[in-house]
């Protein structure tokens, strides 16, 4: 069965077969241990067409690599594409369409722009999750942030968001 990318097989004590396509498009299924390999490619060529959308959403190559952190390169951030900026600046901020940079941090930029896009997005949803909680008048206990590859958000039985 060739896909035209990588397919990842992960067994695990499941009870289902799950599938993903990672930002590298790569295919990963999970499956329980005692599944055969022919019933998992017969799920993939089953869910084929569901592949093939996933697949349309996805740039053609690994945005990874092809990313240039240098002055003039875009970066999106809250749905705009601004300009990248390494200039003499004290932090990394926002100014109408540029996101400036310090240049004695330049060395480590790749580092630096991860870190500043994990605050900015910790500061937005927890701003999101104080005004949900007035408008809908509940209450949670904490407010959570983890790095995972597929959980979105779970709120527990004892009202912690995470």
């Amino acid at each position: 069965m060739d896909l035209g990318i990588k397919i990842e097989i992960i067994r695990s004590k499941r009870r289902s077969i799950s599938m993903h396509i990672t930002p590298l498009r790569t295919l990963q299924v999970r499956a329980p241990q005692k599944v055969s390999d022919k019933d998992i490619y017969k799920f993939i060529d089953k869910n084929r067409e569901w592949i093939d959308r996933q697949l349309k959403t996805f740039p053609q190559d690994d945005p990874k690599i092809q990313k240039d952190y240098k002055n003039g390169s875009e970066f999106w951030y809250l749905g705009k594409h601004l300009k990248l900026e390494i200039k003499s600046v004290n932090e990394i901020r926002v100014e109408n369409d540029k996101l400036l940079f310090p240049n004695f941090l330049e060395f480590r930029i790749y580092k630096e722009l991860e870190n500043w896009y994990i605050k900015q997005a910790k500061t937005l949803i927890t701003q999101r999750a104080e005004t949900y909680k007035k408008q809908m008048d509940v209450e949670y206990l904490s407010l959570t942030f983890s790095d995972t590859k597929s959980r979105w958000g779970a709120c527990t039985p004892m009202n912690e968001l995470q």
